[in-house]
């Protein structure tokens, strides 16, 4: 007897939709704000919806399709959800390698990087470098390669 249950095609798109709808139903920050009739514009910037802090805009990620143009949580308060380190962790860390990237060592250090096995902080790296590493998916061969190939193609037109 079959594990499967035999389902319609309607069914099947009915489900599928339900699923694409789950995240639709979750209020949107700036909108619960409005509902609320909570203004986010502080004296200073914009009030962090978190934790509550008048911050200025540099303090916060970019997010273009938001009515000031950045994200509603500062970045603080991410890097606390996300890595498990306060703003005094992340301000040492980056004092401790110089305020540069560790990979570069030219630009300011602003991204943590971290391993997506096992969630360790590896350090403080420039945008550029932290989202390279990720585009060969922490892999240090596919990295040997890439350089490689660099090496074998430089100054060639």
């Amino acid at each position: 007897m079959p594990d499967t249950i035999d389902i319609s095609d309607t069914e099947r798109k009915r489900l599928r939709n339900e699923r694409a709808c789950r995240g639709r139903d979750r209020v949107n920050p700036d909108r619960r704000r409005k509902q609320n009739g909570i203004d986010y514009r502080g004296e200073v910037g914009i009030i962090c919806y978190r934790c509550r802090q008048d911050l200025p805009l540099d303090r916060f990620r970019p997010a273009p399709r938001n009515k000031y143009g950045v994200d509603t949580t500062c970045k603080d308060r991410t890097r606390l959800r996300r890595y498990g380190i306060t703003i005094l962790d992340y301000r040492q860390m980056v004092d401790d390698q110089g305020g540069l990237c560790l990979v570069c060592g030219v630009n300011e250090a602003t991204d943590v990087d971290h391993c997506h096995d096992s969630g360790a902080i590896r350090g403080i790296l420039c945008a550029t470098c932290n989202r390279g590493l990720g585009f060969f998916g922490d892999n240090p061969e596919g990295l040997r390669k890439a350089l490689e190939y660099l090496e074998a193609h430089y100054g060639s037109h």
